[in-house]
């Protein structure tokens, strides 16, 4: 069976058709994954980069934590015992923490209250503080930050 010369041009036109069809199809098709995939990496990024930021925000917090914990005992010590020995050692943890990763991750009122607890060691006490009185400020700056970092400490006994 053969096709008129009309025929063919018509199943030509519509074979060139549907092909045209095809590859705008295919091309619409290619953006949009493209732009799809696009937009899906830059969220995974943006995650990528909030989690990095979340786990060296939380490193930081447990620092600071933990030299929170390291001076203000080093300060009760200072402030309550008599022995000479555990006195000393205690002098030698706080001076030691406090010049240096301290410096790093205070607050500034813990800063302050630390300062305070400092000079009254040296005798530069102000007015109506002692070492016994300002040791506990330390304690209380300490967990003032630490509730700014949504941690939840557990309640303080009021002695």
């Amino acid at each position: 069976m053969t096709m008129d010369e009309a025929a063919a041009r018509f199943w030509t036109t519509v074979f060139g058709g549907i092909t045209a069809v095809g590859l705008i199809a295919g091309g619409i098709y290619t953006v949009i994954e493209y732009e799809s995939n696009r937009v899906a990496q830059a969220r995974n990024m943006s995650l990528q980069l909030a989690t990095a930021k979340s786990q060296a925000q939380q490193s930081l917090l447990s620092k600071q934590l933990e030299l929170c914990l390291e001076i203000s005992d080093a300060a009760a010590t200072l402030a309550a015992s008599t022995d000479e020995r555990e006195r000393k050692q205690a002098s030698d943890t706080f001076t030691s923490v406090r010049r240096g990763a301290f410096a790093v991750v205070e607050g500034d009122a813990v800063l302050t209250a630390v300062t305070n607890f400092e000079n009254c060691l040296e005798g530069k006490c102000a007015k109506d503080a002692t070492v016994a009185t300002l040791a506990p400020e330390i304690v209380t700056q300490c967990r003032i930050q630490a509730n700014t970092w949504n941690v939840d400490l557990p309640r303080r006994n009021k002695r």
